[in-house]
């Protein structure tokens, strides 16, 4: 593997220049019949500061992978400035062994199969949410990124809310976004796409490698019911999902009748994906270390939402397709979402249709 010493030395905005190389990389598609998978880069700035850049596929890295990728690197650092690097070990079990597992599960009658099978032994209807331009007849994956504007007033508010309702940030957060799908829709049947690790083994816990799976979680509602009780829903729908997440979504499809649209990821178009990186170590002894944000300017499906904790705060953000909407129709989303979830803080008892979306 390749890891390359970019000099910008020289270069007046070096980071800049930096930032929008590492971009140009993330947009370029892998030939996933040449290894490697993965490009690695490091670009001096200065004498003292650099960057290191990471760009793996996702068939071959999770989130997780950069979490295991930083305890490898901090152990194999120290050994090397100790002058005590040497040969590794082969790691076992290996990805084959999970894939094996897996592929058993997949042929059984499993518990799980039963399960989501019967969830969608009917399929919904897609999500209407209004677009600003008409879809494209092919799925396209040119996205961008919103970071919706949080004050810190509104992030004691969620988490004071999260307490009193005996909810996780997770529960709490998705509760409002079905609330917030629900009122720009009127549907009252919603799938919501949500990734989990897929690492339910301990064995598998330490091994780099695609383990994600995606969880299409379906959520009915009334618009009669009041938020509280909507929130037990979330949480039941949540729990039972992650009981049975073992599956892979790639199986269900393959055994569930899905209507053929080439314009839609099939079962879901929104996401959710929370990340609790609170107890993320950015550590190599006698270096100091922080992340810098590269926007890949790719999306997986129609609209993603996400929130991030992480060093105490909270960041919630967007990704959203840029052949479906403008940001200022993205903008008001996040601000619907922020005034429902607000409105719900402060009175839970509400019914569904008496909240102000303004």
């Amino acid at each position: 593997i390749d890891c390359p010493l970019i000099d910008l030395t020289q270069e007046e905005q070096a980071q800049s220049y930096a930032v929008r190389h590492m971009e140009e990389i993330a947009m370029q598609a892998f030939s996933l019949d040449q290894a490697p998978l993965a490009h690695f880069a490091v670009y001096r700035l200065t004498d003292a500061k650099h960057i290191f850049f990471i760009n793996a596929h996702h068939i071959i890295w999770d989130g997780w992978c950069f979490d295991l990728f930083w305890t490898h690197m901090n152990k194999l650092y120290t050994q090397a400035l100790q002058g005590h690097l040497g040969p590794q070990k082969a790691l076992s079990p290996n990805y084959a062994d999970f894939s094996s597992w897996q592929r058993a599960l997949v042929e059984k009658n499993s518990e799980s199969q039963r399960y989501w099978l019967n969830h969608y032994a009917t399929i919904p209807d897609a999500l209407d949410l209004a677009i600003d331009f008409p879809r494209p007849p092919e799925l396209e994956t040119a996205g961008d990124t919103l970071l919706v504007p949080w004050s810190p007033e509104a992030r004691k508010s969620f988490e004071h809310q999260s307490k009193i309702q005996e909810a996780t940030p997770f529960m709490l957060a998705m509760a409002v976004l079905v609330f917030t799908l629900h009122r720009l829709t009127a549907q009252t049947d919603i799938v919501i796409g949500t990734p989990v690790r897929g690492r339910t083994r301990p064995e598998f816990e330490s091994l780099l490698g695609l383990f994600i799976n995606v969880l299409p979680l379906r959520f009915t509602l009334d618009p009669t019911q009041d938020f509280a009780s909507l929130l037990a829903v979330v949480r039941k729908v949540c729990m039972d999902g992650f009981a049975h997440q073992d599956y892979p979504f790639e199986a269900l499809l393959s055994q569930v009748k899905t209507p053929r649209d080439e314009s839609r990821t099939p079962l879901f178009t929104a996401m959710f994906s929370y990340q609790d990186v609170t107890d993320r170590v950015l550590d190599l002894p006698g270096l100091h270390l922080e992340q810098i944000f590269v926007e890949g300017h790719g999306i997986p499906t129609d609209i993603v939402f996400w929130m991030k904790k992480s060093d105490g705060k909270l960041d919630i953000g967007i990704d959203f397709r840029t052949r479906l909407w403008m940001r200022s129709s993205v903008v008001a989303i996040g601000e619907i979402y922020q005034q429902l979830q607000s409105q719900t803080a402060q009175n839970p008892q509400l019914p569904l249709h008496a909240y102000d979306l303004f």
